[in-house]
């Protein structure tokens, strides 16, 4: 992150205001918990959201089909992130 020109203690504040009170569930929440939980410690700032794994919220069908909407997401993403640069 120091490479990229944040340090953690702005980098640790920062998702706490975007997600300050909230839950955010993630696909890879054994690894996303223990590095939050890690950056937040480095920070000495208490990590004011909590992490959950995306299973507590997606069905059955939803979890079959998540890897695929998100890949269709992110180049959704990228097409119009390359569209606004040209």
């Amino acid at each position: 992150m120091q490479q990229k020109g944040k340090s953690v203690i702005e980098v640790a504040t920062e998702l706490n205001a975007f997600m300050h009170k909230q839950t955010v569930y993630s696909h890879g929440w054994t690894v996303d918990k223990p590095w939050l939980i890690e950056l937040f410690t480095a920070a000495k700032i208490p990590l004011l959201f909590s992490i959950s794994p995306l299973e507590l919220i997606l069905n059955e069908y939803q979890m079959e089909t998540w890897h695929s909407t998100k890949d269709n997401v992110i180049q959704e993403t990228y097409k119009r992130t390359l569209a606004a640069q040209n």
